[in-house]
């Protein structure tokens, strides 16, 4: 009997095991990319864990986003209260802020601020998902190029359960990532050049010890040859959209994003776009 059973687990194993690598990862991260570009609105806690410097900062923030027909936020930061207002088109395109302290009145900051990036990797207008559907279809774009097959890179890791829901547990690793020499064609402002190319700006910035706005032509920086070494995703199962991302470059965990709370395509009333909402502080 005692032997029946080892058997029957065994079984059980292999078939849970060849089910996982059966399983391909790129239809599920098509899907996913479909799943993001049908967003118009979605509402969610998005965890962030960012590494700056030799240290990680944490953040929680409440987001409210639309994604279609033009970008809008609304953030709240949920520990220090922080507000930030962001329409595309309105108020000179600047992020119109509440900071829930000194120097206790509403300012307006353009995105690319210091102050509005102090600790974190990303501008304002690059929260959401979007962005992991940018990204990923960069990479696929980049080893296409290469005359690589994107399997080679992507492995299914099977199931996973993250904040209740079950998911898709996916790894891309980059084995040969490096660091190249690019020498900067015209000058151009430096965060503009890291979007247009898709670059990790602050990862770039970091290892150039280069904190200037503008890149001069002529100038040679150090790029990774990929945005991150290796990607952890999990993806709801029924919404195909990402839940949980982790970002890898060769010292270790770059950044992390848990997306919690989500709601999709809810609806969002014209006026929670104006600092006169009720629901806000400003």
């Amino acid at each position: 009997m005692k032997k029946q059973t080892t058997n029957l687990l065994l079984g059980l194993f292999l078939i849970v095991s060849f089910s996982a690598q059966a399983q391909t990862s790129k239809p599920i991260l098509d899907k996913m990319c479909k799943a993001i570009d049908a967003i118009k609105t979605i509402n969610c806690r998005i965890d962030s864990k960012e590494r700056i410097g030799s240290k990680y900062v944490k953040k929680s923030m409440d987001f409210r986003i639309q994604e279609q027909p033009k970008k809008k936020i609304y953030m709240k930061d949920v520990n220090e209260g922080v507000e930030v207002l962001y329409v595309d088109g309105w108020n000179s395109n600047k992020a119109y802020i509440n900071p829930n302290g000194f120097p206790w009145v509403n300012v307006s900051l353009s995105i690319y601020n210091s102050k509005m990036r102090k600790d974190g990797h990303h501008v304002l207008t690059e929260a959401g998902m979007a962005f992991s559907a940018v990204l990923f279809r960069d990479f696929e774009k980049k080893m296409t190029s290469r005359g690589q097959k994107l399997e080679n890179f992507c492995t299914y890791k099977g199931s996973v359960t993250f904040d209740g829901k079950a998911c898709h547990h996916i790894e891309m690793t980059l084995p040969d990532f490096k660091y190249e020499t690019y020498t900067v064609v015209t000058d151009e402002d430096f965060a503009q050049l890291c979007k247009r190319k898709i670059w990790p700006e602050y990862m770039i910035r970091e290892k150039n010890k280069f904190y200037s706005t503008y890149a001069s032509k002529g100038q040679k920086i150090l790029i990774p040859n990929a945005y991150a070494r290796k990607a952890i995703l999990y993806i709801d199962k029924a919404t195909n959209l990402p839940l949980f991302e982790q970002l890898y470059d060769e010292k270790g965990l770059y950044e992390e994003f848990a997306f919690k709370r989500v709601k999709l395509n809810s609806g969002v009333a014209a006026k929670e776009w104006t600092e006169d909402c009720s629901d806000y502080g400003f």
